[in-house]
């Protein structure tokens, strides 16, 4: 089997070799990812201190070492990154929705 395009951004940092789909004419971009959320109103310097301490265990060698074994690269970003990127994902996947015509449930 040989891979013909990763759905990320960016190549893979584990198949540098493999194109992305954007490279290969596809313009398409499809990740998983996980993400940290905390409750409205959480005041902002305990927002700040688990970003950063988020950012400093992700940034781990041990950690970058146990997440490569099972393929996963890590991006870690500020807290107003990931809200631009979660509105980014919900206003692209709630097209999909739209554009696919999927009914309402």
């Amino acid at each position: 089997m040989r891979a013909l395009a990763v759905t990320s951004p960016k190549r893979s940092a584990h198949l540098p070799e493999v194109p992305t789909m954007r490279e290969s004419g596809v313009p398409i971009d499809v990740t998983v990812w996980y993400g940290l959320c905390a409750p409205a109103g959480t005041p902002q310097p305990i927002l700040a201190k688990l970003n950063s301490d988020l950012g400093k265990v992700l940034n781990a060698s041990d950690t970058q070492r146990r997440l490569a074994e099972h393929g996963v690269d890590t991006s870690p970003t500020t807290s107003a990154q990931f809200a631009a990127f979660i509105k980014s994902e919900t206003d692209t996947w709630a097209r999909v929705v739209r554009d696919a015509k999927v009914p309402r449930q």
